[in-house]
């Protein structure tokens, strides 16, 4: 039986009322789903159907629940996480079919349809949506590129992020339990490639500096032949992100990653003392020599809070935030570049504690692509 006989059964019988009650919030509904983004929306499909599966019980609005809760908040996790050009490619829909494992299909151009198991229950799907999604929307175009080991530690990585966006944490408990650990302690490609993909994460340049990167990558080689030299870009991409994100003060690191498809650097303000007592100059001296000599594509500005208890009692602070923003704004300025995003996030310092730190992506349109 349909939603509005269901809607309006419960609506005769409870009266007059109630039935007022039922058209507003159907008018409310209606606005909300076509004035809201895609996922919002779902969201709210997803509370309303569940009110009416608690007074009608029956199992399709049950599913008409589940499907639009799931795809709602994978979608909304997604599209937090996104960086970089483009817009991510959405799940738009469910499809019901028994005894079968969690699989997509193309719908349109940018979209596809993902099949679940109405007998699983609502963890068990938005554990396998996601990773079925994952799988469709991550690694595109240089999947078959990417080492097998590898290629799972950047899936979990990216399952592990939509599930804890989705501020589900229940489900992320079961992911951990049933999904990642059982593969840590049986896949070592996967656990040795998890100790470079884990700490990058950790230190938030997974989804602001790697996947970005990665994403550009594939868009160089799309309609190439594979190579092996490809699939050593990619694992040497991710040795160089694992050096910035693991760098210890006073230790040397590459700070560039000039390939025959890749060409991007990073631009390190790490010490407080320097930046507050030589100012600018070297930091944007760096930035120039990789934009307007060695052509990088593209240059990322990171800043790290390494700032001691005394400097935040005095105008030193102030002072290191001052010149941070004033070498952001110098490098925006440069002719040819234009800032990409520039977002604050969070990172694991050595001794565990959470730290905020700031990256800024730069496109550089003077190099030859």
């Amino acid at each position: 039986m349909s939603l509005p006989i269901s809607i309006f059964e419960f609506a005769a019988k409870h009266g007059f009322f109630a039935l007022i009650i039922l058209i507003l919030v159907l008018t409310v509904w209606f606005l909300i789903v076509t004035l809201l983004e895609r996922d919002k929306a779902d969201l709210f499909r997803a509370r309303l159907y569940q009110i009416v599966f608690h007074f009608t019980g029956k199992p399709q609005h049950e599913r008409r629940f589940i499907e639009n809760d799931v795809r709602g908040r994978i979608n909304r996790s997604r599209k937090a996480i996104h960086r970089g050009r483009g817009k991510p490619q959405k799940a738009v829909d469910v499809e019901w079919v028994a005894d079968t494992r969690p699989h997509s299909f193309d719908l349109n151009d940018g979209e596809f349809v993902v099949r679940l198991d109405p007998a699983r229950d609502q963890t068990d799907n938005i554990i396998a949506m996601t990773e079925v999604v994952v799988k469709r929307t991550c690694l595109t175009g240089v999947r078959h590129l990417t080492p097998p080991g590898l290629e799972l530690a950047i899936d979990f990585t990216m399952i592990k992020k939509l599930l804890a966006a989705s501020a589900q944490t229940n489900i992320l408990d079961r992911f951990f339990s049933e999904h990642y650990r059982p593969l840590e302690a049986q896949d070592t490609e996967f656990r040795k490639w998890n100790t470079r993909v884990a700490p990058i994460d950790e230190q938030g340049l997974f989804e602001r500096l790697l996947m970005v990167e990665l994403n550009d990558f594939a868009r160089e080689v799309i309609g190439l032949p594979p190579r092996p030299y490809m699939v050593d870009e990619i694992e040497r991409m991710v040795e160089w992100v694992f050096g910035i994100a693991t760098k210890k003060e006073g230790k040397d690191v590459p700070l560039e990653y000039l390939r025959p498809h890749v060409r991007v650097a990073a631009v390190l303000v790490a010490k407080t003392d320097k930046m507050l007592s030589e100012g600018i100059g070297p930091y944007q001296r760096a930035a120039e020599i990789n934009l307007f000599e060695r052509k990088v594509h593209t240059l990322y500005l990171i800043t790290w809070d390494k700032m001691h208890l005394s400097l935040r009692r005095g105008g030193g602070a102030k002072r290191y935030l001052r010149l941070c923003k004033a070498l952001q704004s110098c490098l925006a300025t440069q002719s040819g570049v234009y800032l990409d995003f520039r977002e604050i996030y969070s990172y694991v310092d050595p001794n565990g504690y959470s730290r905020q730190g700031e990256i800024s992506r730069f496109i550089n349109t003077n190099a030859s692509v």
